[in-house]
């Protein structure tokens, strides 16, 4: 039933990169986009027919005028790879200008957004994949049939088809309570781990933390790096890594609600002063992991 709906809808549908679909098949707009989702991105119309131009269907660059039976894509671009796209009925929003309300719309069926297999493949998986094969080679999905011509392009949509369904598998696994088109990085996943796990993050925990003190507390934050290594040689071992698994390892052995402070107490104090105490306090952590001392306390 997919394979038959690509086919019908073209390569744009399910094509692994659909802006270079796009592309191909769509013309760009006289304005940008305007509509809330994609203000300020491209705007491209997907079908045209000779005709005379006027003020609403302007003359374009192919020579012909839009035709008003297909809807529009809008494109906002993320970044160099990545970008949220939208479809809407050609003039869905426009207010009436004697009354200033929008007008309605009998074709809010047209109005949605595609999930790019490339933006879905690259948040899902460890490494960005290049073209179609290696990213069905990396989800486990048959590749597409060699061949040439027509049944070639048949082949790889039917391919796009089967990794389409293996991501969406995937991603519900993950994260549920968001759609696809959500997923623009493979931190989407984490914070959803997150949520699943149960971690509310510190605003939520603290409605009325100083918004501008957590400002220059992130800026001043500078994360240190974790890299793993197997040192042996020839091991018959895989070293995995996941984005967003220790907070999710953390919170499930209960070393989070252990080790996370209830609340945040903003004092002003003397920066050699703050220095001194965490000297103090590392040198009694050590004697205590070595079992030369009593625990330390809050106090230093």
């Amino acid at each position: 039933m997919a394979d038959q709906a690509t086919l019908l809808l073209g390569p744009g549908s399910a094509a692994f990169d659909l802006l270079d679909a796009l592309g191909l098949v769509t013309v760009p707009a006289p304005k940008p986009s305007s509509s809330s989702v994609s203000r300020g991105g491209f705007s491209c119309i997907l079908s045209t027919h000779p005709g005379k131009a006027s003020s609403k269907r302007p003359l374009l660059t192919n020579g012909e005028v839009e035709d008003g039976h297909f809807p529009r894509i809008a494109i906002r671009g993320i970044d160099a790879r990545r970008a949220l796209i939208s479809y809407r009925k050609p003039g869905a929003g426009k207010k009436d200008p004697k009354t200033g309300k929008p007008r309605p719309s009998a074709r809010k069926h047209w109005m949605g957004v595609f999930v790019s297999l490339t933006a879905l493949a690259d948040a899902l998986g460890a490494e960005t994949p290049g073209d179609l094969a290696s990213a069905c080679s990396a989800f486990e999905v048959d590749l597409p049939q060699p061949g040439k011509g027509f049944e070639a392009e048949v082949e790889r949509l039917r391919a796009s088809c089967r990794l389409y369904r293996r991501l969406l598998e995937l991603h519900r696994d993950l994260c549920p309570d968001r759609p696809p088109n959500s997923a623009s990085s493979s931190g989407a996943y984490a914070r959803a781990l997150l949520r699943r796990a149960g971690l509310k993050p510190p605003l939520v925990r603290w409605p009325g933390f100083d918004r501008m003190m957590l400002d220059k507390w992130m800026k001043a934050y500078h994360a240190g790096e974790l890299e793993t290594h197997v040192r042996a040689p020839d091991l018959p071992v895989q070293t995995l890594d996941l984005g967003g698994a220790y907070g999710v390892s953390a919170t499930l052995c209960g070393a989070f609600e252990l080790l996370a402070a209830e609340e945040v107490d903003i004092r002003d104090e003397n920066p050699r002063a703050v220095s001194a105490f965490v000297s103090r306090l590392f040198k009694k952590i050590q004697a205590f992991a070595a079992g030369f001392g009593p625990p330390p306390s809050s106090r230093g």
